[in-house]
């Protein structure tokens, strides 16, 4: 179902894969090791099911490459993308950074001092790799498919951070972690809910439709735009 939903999924697909020869040989996966006809089943099927969006994905990756069409829009990432796709979660890169290392620096101690944590580590290393490296080595090498929105299931691995770092402290100073956090994270949500950064359409659907008159042509710049404006406009200025 992802697979049909977005062609991101094929990271999704990639992460699975990684896992399973990542981690067959450790001890509580045995089974993986022992049994594998099942795992080799499940993606034969998976292809076969999912080849017709498949072969649809690779005909649009191949036009774009040979015309750019679709995928226009989407700019080159910058050398430091990851990091600041990471900033972005937070709607304040700023902020997303501030929370990043209050994160990350007690999460990477644990890790060094705690055996039993790795694979979790591990597990989290090869979601963020699939999800936040693999788009953006395609687009530097490729052509550009990185969107901050496309690559949210990476998010995971900071609010799992969050989580191993805040099990790190001691109850009092857990607590005021989790206000510094909980505060970097919501204070932002002002700004957005607050702001004005949405486009007025139904105000520019009041104004075209004040002045237009029959058999006047609208044109919309950029072209996503022409969809909103048809749907915003009043059904008799729309025919007209």
């Amino acid at each position: 179902a992802t697979v049909y939903i977005h062609p991101f999924a094929a990271f999704l697909i990639a992460a699975h894969l990684w896992m399973y020869l990542w981690f067959r040989r450790e001890s509580r996966f045995r089974g993986a090791l022992r049994y594998p006809r099942p795992y080799a089943w499940t993606l034969v099927l998976l292809i076969v099911a999912c080849s017709p969006e498949i072969w649809q994905d690779a005909a649009i990756m191949f036009s774009d490459t040979v015309r750019p069409q679709a995928t226009a829009w989407i700019p080159i990432p910058s050398w430091n993308w990851p990091l600041v796709n990471a900033g972005d979660y937070f709607m304040w890169r700023k902020l997303g950074y501030a929370v990043l290392l209050l994160a990350a620096l007690p999460a990477i101690f644990r890790a060094l001092t705690e055996t039993q944590l790795r694979i979790g580590f591990q597990w989290m290393l090869i979601v963020a790799v699939c999800f936040w490296i693999l788009p953006w080595v395609i687009s530097l090498t490729v052509k550009p498919i990185t969107v901050a929105r496309y690559t949210t299931p990476g998010l995971l691995v900071i609010i799992l951070l969050m989580a191993v770092a805040a099990t790190t402290l001691q109850a009092l100073p857990r607590q005021l972690y989790m206000m510094v956090l909980f505060a970097l994270t919501v204070y932002p949500l002002w700004g957005y809910y607050t702001g004005v950064d949405k486009d007025p359409w139904r105000q520019h659907a009041q104004y075209l439709a004040e002045r237009v008159k029959p058999g006047d042509r609208i044109v919309a710049y950029p072209d996503v735009a022409d969809v909103a404006q048809e749907y915003y406009l009043p059904p008799g200025v729309r025919s007209q």
